[in-house]
Parts: C-alpha cells; structure tokens; sequence
C-alpha cells in the first residue's frame, strides 16, 4: 500500500520473513524523522537526556532495520552515534572503554554478554521506561490492538492475544490492523512512571512458532526451506537454541540425512556441514554453532498441529528467568 510517489520514497526496509523473503515498507523523509522521534522518546524513556555523550549502537545494519532506528533516535536527541553493527567483539570493548560510552543498544544476547543490562527493545514500536513494567506505545503515532489469533476478535483488556498494528502518522506507506504474530497483551493500569501512553506487556511468544536468536527472528520454515534444497538432506530436523557461558544464543541444528557416508566420513561431513551453515546464515541472519547429523527416522515426529507451533522442529532451552 505504498502511497507516494518513487521520488518522495528515502528508504525501504522490512521483516526478516518466514520464508526467506521478507515483507517490504517504505519511508518518505518525514516518515524518517517520525521514526527518529519515537526512538527518541524510547532512548528518554530509559534515562537517556539530549545533553550531548555517545550512543553505542551495537544492533545490526540491514534490511530488517536493526540499528538504524536506535541510531536515528540518538541523533533526535543530540547524541553522537558510534555504528559499530555486529561481529569484532574486541574493537567494541577497546571503543567503549576509549571514548566512555553514554549507553548502548543492540539485542538481548549481545548486552547480556556486552554490559549485563537490559536490551532496548524494537524500531520505536514501544519500549520500557525506566520502571521495567511493561513497554510503552506512542499512541499519537500508532495505535495497537490485541485479539484473539484464531478468531480475529478483540480480547477483554488485559487478557492475552496476538498483537495488531495501525500506523497513525505514515506517509510512505498505508500499515491498517497489520498482525505482527507476537504474543502478548494490552496491560489496563496506569504505569507508575506517570506516562499516560498505552502499554503493552513483554511479547511471550510466537503465533507462528517464530523465535529470536541473537537479535533476529527465526522460523523452522525458513530452516526446512534451506535443508531441503539439498538431496543429503532426510525428512526431518530440529533445531536447538541454548546460551553459551558468556550468555550468547547458540543455534545449533539435528539433522537427519539421507546419505549414511556423513555420519561416519568426517572430511565429507565438515565440507557438507559448512555449505549447510553458509546457505542457512544468508537466509537467517545466524550462523549454526554446529551440525549433527543424525540416522534417518531417530528425531521425533511432529504431528500437525506440533508442525504448525515448530514445537518439536525448535528447542529452545535457554534459562527462562
């Protein structure tokens, strides 16, 4: 629905996706500076003052948006911006101990393992204050409703449901009752912060079975898209997420092959095994710790409705608290 012409547009962007190819947006210039302010108002929500310091945006820099919004926030409020993105992990510490970084922004794992803090949360959709009970919504620029998945209809306030979006103040392009699959609800009281905007609770999971891995969203599908391009690949895998020692999300994936020479020649397997990472990281965004390949028919089989929440094809066994 895009509403301008190409020459007013500044900026595409979009999902991740679930199946490799994500769904676009545009930007006109005013949509950009709306953007820079939400972000903004997320980065004063959470301490930080428009009094000049450096802001660390650790996220990355991509079409799924990643650090661009963080980065246009900060500059909103008079920050200067060190773009470090991802990866160089060294480079960052020696720069944030160099230049006595103000904050930082980037994904959960990556803050976790960087400051032992909480991440900043979103593309100025909404964000924590300085509370921590619950994100807060700018409902001049969007408005957010809460239903029931499998009905459509709204849920009572305060109970759970699937999340849906109107954006208020776009010009680029038309995003009516947009359903984001993210599980959560809209929380009835009054933020003791005294904010007066809606807020909504910590998403609690996926409609669609999607889970995050260090920063990006990741859905079995695209995973079965990507093995299955392969004829060494069988008819089943699992993927298992855990934390390393330094609280970083690790991806690793079961997989069952079709050609048994994997399991036991180890040069065939390791090049097998780095063509599969390769392939999967430029469709995820993350590259698998390790491969294991597995006998035919030795993982266990999904039923319908376990293929459609990805219950057995993703294990998440990352700390919960």
């Amino acid at each position: 629905m895009v509403l301008v012409g190409k020459e007013e547009l500044r900026q595409v962007y979009g999902t991740t996706g679930t199946t490799g190819k994500p769904t676009l947006t545009f930007a006109t210039k005013r949509d950009l500076d709306m953007w820079a302010e939400r972000n903004g108002r997320n980065l004063g929500a959470i301490g930080f003052r428009p009094r000049g310091g450096y802001f660390y945006e650790g996220g990355g820099y991509g079409l799924a948006t990643g650090g661009f919004g963080y980065h246009y926030g900060a500059h909103h409020i008079n920050l200067t911006v060190i773009p470090t993105g991802i990866g160089r992990m060294q480079q960052k510490l020696e720069l944030m101990e160099d230049l006595k970084i103000t904050g930082t922004g980037g994904s959960s794992s990556f803050i976790l393992y960087m400051a032992r803090v909480a991440s900043l949360l979103g593309p100025g959709m909404a964000c924590e204050c300085e509370r921590k009970e619950g994100l807060h919504v700018w409902s001049d620029h969007m408005l957010v409703e809460c239903i029931d998945s499998d009905t459509g209809e709204w849920v009572p306030e305060g109970e759970a449901g699937e999340l849906v979006w109107t954006f208020l103040v776009s010009e680029a392009v038309g995003i009516i009752r947009y359903r984001s699959g993210d599980l959560s609800r809209i929380m009835p009281e009054s933020c003791p912060c005294g904010r007066t905007s809606v807020r909504i609770d910590n998403v609690k999971g996926r409609v669609d079975g999607g889970v995050s891995v260090g920063g990006f969203t990741i859905f079995s599908s695209q995973v079965e898209d990507v093995l299955f391009r392969f004829k060494e690949v069988g008819s089943n895998f699992r993927c298992v997420i855990d934390s390393d020692q330094k609280g970083l999300d690790r991806l690793a994936v079961d997989l069952e092959v079709s050609d048994r020479s994997l399991l036991y020649d180890e040069k065939k397997g390791a090049d097998f095994s780095k063509r599969l990472k390769d392939s999967l990281q430029s469709v995820l965004g993350v590259t698998p710790k390790t491969i294991n390949f597995v006998e035919p028919d030795s993982l266990p089989a999904a039923t319908d409705d376990q293929l459609k929440t990805s219950t057995v094809r993703i294990v998440d066994r990352r700390r919960k608290d």
